[in-house]
């Protein structure tokens, strides 16, 4: 009876704080729904781990010049430190003999390095205002308020725009390369705006799920998706539903118990679908082994018959 009473109470949208809560990550699991797509299809599933961990410097050093946990200069700090890693990878990877993922890895070290440094400074400085600064590192969405509404919405609406004007030239680029050279598209374009999109995303989204997991919620929405269908457009919205439920998931799971966290939860849940996805869809193992155990039984019986 508590279940169903906590469950009617939840989605009745009475409380302003879950709803704020509810919304906030709904939206950024959908918009990280989307880049995810983006991610995985440009095979950059090993830098967006390089910028999660690399956003934190900027994060702090956002706070450092303000002193306030305004999210949308948090957020700047966040985007700049997260082009710095994309810049820092290709740097080390073309005047040296590293290679790309070493060359993340060492990007990666150094500047979470770097950025835990600087939250160690930030909390023996004596600013009271630095408290909560720790939770982007497991993310809180408990946290998220009204006015972080905005900026999510904002950053839905940018990438939205961006895939809406350059829908057909991605698509073109990340299923035919060599046709969109040919046509004379621009590769560093498409990368430019996949790197982008990735940077901003984790900038805002890691107050959710934290730096340790944003990766998780940039790879696996569309590992779930691609699954069930090749279709770019299909892939997307399947994504971002897969992402949005999970997060509705995640939250009122959160909601029953006060000791369970927000984040962590939407990442299970989360992969969660992907594992039944690599299981039970069309393309899935399990799946597939069952097709196969029954044309494998047709065909004897054609024989026998």
């Amino acid at each position: 009876m508590d279940f169903w009473s906590d469950f009617l109470y939840f989605f009745s949208f009475q409380d302003t704080n879950i709803n704020n809560v509810l919304i906030g990550t709904s939206v950024l699991g959908f918009t990280c729904g989307i880049v995810s797509v983006l991610v995985v299809l440009s095979k950059k599933a090993l830098i967006v781990d390089a910028i999660s961990h690399a956003v934190l410097p900027g994060i702090c050093i956002g706070f450092m010049f303000t002193g306030v946990k305004n999210p949308i200069y948090l957020s700047i700090g966040g985007m700049a430190a997260g082009a710095a890693a994309v810049y820092l990878v290709d740097w080390i990877s073309r005047i040296s003999r590293i290679k790309k993922d070493a060359s993340i890895a060492i990007s990666l070290s150094v500047l979470f390095s770097f950025g835990v440094i600087l939250l160690n400074i930030i909390q023996h400085s004596g600013n009271s205002n630095q408290s909560g600064l720790t939770d982007f590192l497991f993310g809180k969405a408990a946290t998220i308020i009204e006015s972080d509404l905005y900026l999510f919405l904002a950053v839905f609406t940018l990438v939205i725009f961006i895939l809406t004007v350059f829908y057909q030239h991605l698509k073109i680029a990340l299923f035919d390369a060599g046709f969109a050279k040919t046509i004379g598209l621009s590769e560093r374009l498409s990368q430019g705006l996949i790197s982008g999109l990735v940077i901003i995303s984790t900038a805002v989204g890691i107050q959710t799920v934290g730096i340790i997991l944003m990766s998780a919620l940039l790879i696996s929405p569309a590992s779930a998706a691609l699954f069930w269908t090749n279709n770019f457009k299909k892939a997307i919205l399947i994504s971002g539903s897969f992402a949005t439920l999970s997060s509705v998931l995640g939250v009122f799971i959160s909601f029953l118990s006060a000791d369970m966290p927000t984040g962590p939860w939407i990442i299970v849940v989360l992969s969660g679908f992907a594992l039944f996805s690599a299981f039970f869809s069309k393309k899935g193992i399990i799946t597939k082994k069952l097709r196969a155990k029954m044309d494998d039984s047709y065909n004897l019986s054609e024989k026998e018959n």
